[in-house]
């Protein structure tokens, strides 16, 4: 399970020639990631 979503996007921002509209896509790729797991995880367990 990824947990490095804030901290690590904000550390790629600093450290690598990347736009600041690309690491917030990327987080929210992550976030999205992250409720259809919860979602499916959730229906799986029922």
């Amino acid at each position: 399970m990824k947990k490095i979503a804030i901290p690590g996007m904000i550390i790629t921002y600093s450290s690598f020639p990347v736009s600041f509209l690309m690491v917030i896509s990327w987080s929210m790729s992550v976030l999205l990631q992250a409720v259809c797991a919860g979602i499916i995880y959730a229906r799986l367990t029922k």
